[in-house]
């Protein structure tokens, strides 16, 4: 072959040219091909835990254990890592749209104050109130389910009124309504009903749905809501 090329272009000079030309372009090929996927790393960057939560959401009920961590005050307060103050939780969610708030602070974050502020925060009134609009009307209000006489009449109304319950994962062996008819401080309807919840505000966050003016309004919560032991296991 060595000797055939040598001979070819020997003979043939121009082909040294058509060589230089070929070579050329497949080097010209490779660089564009090369910036090609670099600009669509920029563009596109690898999902990563914790941070690219839009595009791919958190598991945020296989990090339940992190999030309720057991390193809290009983006197009021908030000292858990995973969540933010409620102070500034209650700021952010009551002078900005929810869009804005999910910037300042991950869906983890808000997720795990939603949850641990019932075992943290210390007043006596329970008043949780979930508003979120859409195209300027109300879709869902909390105060439609305030005259209930219990919190689990509220939120077994508001499951059933906008279909939730398909958002909840349960154990095979037992039924939705199992669980939402169980007994006060049942260990079981605990775990469910934090279950609900937490999966309704995912749905809330990754919605396709909703639109950016969604907003979330917490008035209050209580930290004896759960029973300690149950909450601990959760």
């Amino acid at each position: 072959w060595v000797l055939l090329c040598k001979t070819v272009l020997w003979q043939h000079p121009a082909a040294i040219y058509l060589l230089f030309i070929g070579f050329s372009f497949l080097f010209v090929k490779f660089l564009e091909q090369e910036l090609r996927q670099k600009r669509a790393r920029l563009i596109h960057p690898a999902p990563v835990m914790g941070v690219d939560v839009l595009t791919k959401p958190i598991p945020v009920l296989e990090k339940r254990k992190r999030s309720l961590s057991p390193r809290r005050t009983r006197k009021g307060g908030n000292s858990s890592p995973k969540a933010i103050s409620w102070k500034k939780f209650s700021e952010l969610v009551e002078t900005k749209t929810f869009d804005s708030c999910r910037s300042n602070c991950s869906p983890r974050k808000l997720l795990a104050t939603l949850v641990t502020g019932w075992r943290y925060n210390t007043q006596d009134v329970v008043e949780f109130k979930i508003e979120f609009r859409m195209d300027q009307e109300v879709f869902c209000s909390w105060k439609r389910y305030s005259d209930m006489h219990t919190y689990d009449q509220a939120i077994r109304s508001l499951l059933n009124d906008h279909e939730l319950s398909t958002l909840a994962e349960f154990p095979r062996k037992s039924t939705f309504g199992e669980y939402v008819t169980g007994r006060d401080k049942d260990e079981c309807f605990l775990r469910a009903r934090c279950r609900c919840l937490e999966k309704y505000m995912q749905s809330i966050m990754y919605g396709d749905d909703f639109r950016e003016d969604t907003r979330i309004t917490i008035a209050s919560y209580t930290r004896d809501f759960f029973v300690p032991h149950v909450a601990s296991q959760m």
